[in-house]
């Protein structure tokens, strides 16, 4: 069994009383095609915390994935974490190997805070 893609070359043998047979074959081991990638994230995230980005798929061999985070940031990986500013974001994961290569999309909402500050209203009565 192979784990990489690649060409390989086998040899064979055979012997009995009559004698020795070897031959050599070479055998093309292919990546399995890339298929059903969906990217999602844990957002919406407040302003100032990291937002966790993931890329799954149905099928497919030595795939690896690249994020463009849509804020003019990118990553790498299965599993990535981003900080971003506060806005609504399209991250675009691709996944490839050498089958060939997939896209999908994720929106990211980061929300900042908001505080509440109370005054308290004072009411001056006049006489009069």
């Amino acid at each position: 069994a192979w784990e990489d893609a690649g060409v390989y070359t086998i040899s064979l043998s055979a012997m009995n009383s009559a004698g020795t047979v070897s031959d050599t074959h070479q055998i093309t081991i292919s990546d399995v095609p890339i298929a059903g990638l969906s990217a999602s994230n844990d957002s919406p995230t407040w302003l100032g915390e990291v937002t966790t980005l993931s890329a799954t798929i149905v099928s497919g061999t030595n795939v690896s994935f690249t994020w463009d985070f849509g804020d003019g940031e990118t990553g790498s990986g299965e599993v990535v974490t981003h900080r971003y500013a506060a806005g609504v974001y399209t991250a675009t994961v691709t996944a490839s190997n050498t089958a060939g290569e997939m896209t999908a999309t994720t929106v990211v909402t980061i929300q900042a805070r908001v505080y509440w500050q109370y005054v308290p209203l004072v009411v001056k009565r006049e006489s009069g």
